[in-house]
């Protein structure tokens, strides 16, 4: 019987691993051939000069009738030393040039799964992707926190758990306060969802964790906001990582605030 372990493995011998190690020992027999010619001259080279002073060194030693056995000796030891360190240079670069590919392990496994058909988009919410309405949700946010004397900066690209950070500063430039804001916009009404990350922010931040839902974004956007979500909100854990909270949930906790409309 086949097990999607063996499965798994038979896939990547047949797509991965031998191209795989082709490559990797193209890049190695590259990094060789930089290094060899390098290494082998500068090598040669000093045993070269040795040979050439050794010789010079018998010489004199002949003409001045002079012993120098023992610097002759001396300079034969360097130049052996040499030529065993050339050899074991050569022998290593050969054996870089080997591969020997062990079995690999199979650390996990993940489902693919297709995108939602409408039917099942309607069970969550009807949510899904929508740049322009994301951008509507960002646009109402920042106007709304500098109508409130905040300065709000867009760190949506920054992964931080949430969209805007809106500071209230003093005449000296001194934090007074502010809002870490989670935004989330809706073409029309429904749930929203949080990630593991964005839902851990909301508990650790508390009252200065904001939920912003913007609403019918497209039509006449309306701004709800939602203080300290974690300690308010009772969300359906749909998977790891996401926190599901319903309309019906959410908008009997936003704040009691005059609710922003813009066109």
């Amino acid at each position: 019987n086949r097990s999607p372990k063996k499965d798994a493995l038979d896939w990547f011998y047949d797509n991965i691993s031998t191209k795989y190690r082709e490559k990797v020992k193209e890049n190695k027999q590259e990094v060789i051939d930089t290094i060899r010619p390098s290494m082998k001259k500068a090598l040669n080279s000093a045993i070269f000069d040795l040979n050439r002073e050794i010789k010079e060194m018998k010489k004199k030693a002949r003409e001045e009738d002079k012993d120098m056995e023992r610097p002759i000796d001396n300079k034969k030891k360097k130049r052996d030393s040499l030529v065993e360190r050339r050899k074991k240079q050569k022998n290593r670069l050969e054996q870089a040039q080997q591969i020997f590919p062990t079995e690999p392990s199979v650390l996990g496994s993940a489902v693919v799964i297709p995108p939602m058909n409408e039917e099942e988009r309607k069970e969550y919410g009807g949510m899904k992707r929508d740049e322009d309405v994301e951008k509507i949700g960002m646009e109402v946010t920042m106007e709304h926190e500098r109508e409130h004397g905040r300065n709000p900066e867009d760190v949506s690209k920054e992964d931080l758990g949430f969209d805007v950070r809106s500071l209230i500063e003093d005449e000296h430039g001194k934090i007074e306060g502010g809002r870490y804001i989670e935004v989330k916009g809706r073409a029309g009404e429904g749930a929203v969802s949080l990630t593991e990350n964005e839902w851990t922010m909301a508990n650790r931040f508390g009252d200065e964790f904001w939920l912003y839902i913007v609403i019918n974004a497209k039509d006449e956007p309306e701004l709800h906001k939602i203080q300290n979500p974690a300690s308010k909100l009772e969300p359906e854990e749909k998977t790891v990582v996401r926190y599901w909270v319903d309309q019906n949930e959410w908008s009997l906790r936003e704040e009691v605030t005059q609710n922003v409309k813009s066109k």
